[in-house]
């Protein structure tokens, strides 16, 4: 089940990978396994198209219910090597200055997903994620 669509910031600024062995590009999702749903996956929309056969073809499914330009364009840059991949059929746009668009995604994701790069007792500059109210 796709569980969460990481903010655009997240995803302009991280450096950490899709955990899917081998895979080099930005996750963009935060997935559950039947295997083991209470283990996250962070997924890139290649690896996503490959694993979960890509979006929920629910509108329902999806935990966003808009799709704005800016995330978009973050995940078709950093997310995939595939500019042909199908995107989930939601309302776009940009949110005004100072003005956030209220989705299930803005509600919840800056509690559910924040980056704490405090966590890396190495100091080798890479992120570590915390997470917060996925499941």
């Amino acid at each position: 089940d796709l569980k969460m669509v990481l903010p655009v910031e997240q995803i302009r600024k991280s450096t950490n990978r899709c955990g899917t062995a081998g895979c080099d590009l930005i996750p963009c999702c935060i997935w559950s396994s039947s295997n083991d749903p209470e283990t996250p996956w962070y997924c890139c929309l290649d690896c996503q198209a490959r694993d979960f056969d890509g979006w929920p073809e629910k509108k329902e499914d999806l935990p966003i219910k808009v799709l704005k330009d800016d995330l978009r364009e973050a995940m078709l840059d950093k997310c995939t090597r595939h500019g042909d991949l199908v995107m989930p059929d939601l309302p776009s746009g940009t949110a005004a200055s100072g003005e956030e668009a209220t989705t299930e995604e803005d509600k919840s994701s800056d509690d559910a997903a924040d980056v704490d790069s405090s966590n890396n007792e190495e100091g080798d500059g890479e992120e570590m994620w915390e997470l917060k109210k996925v499941f």
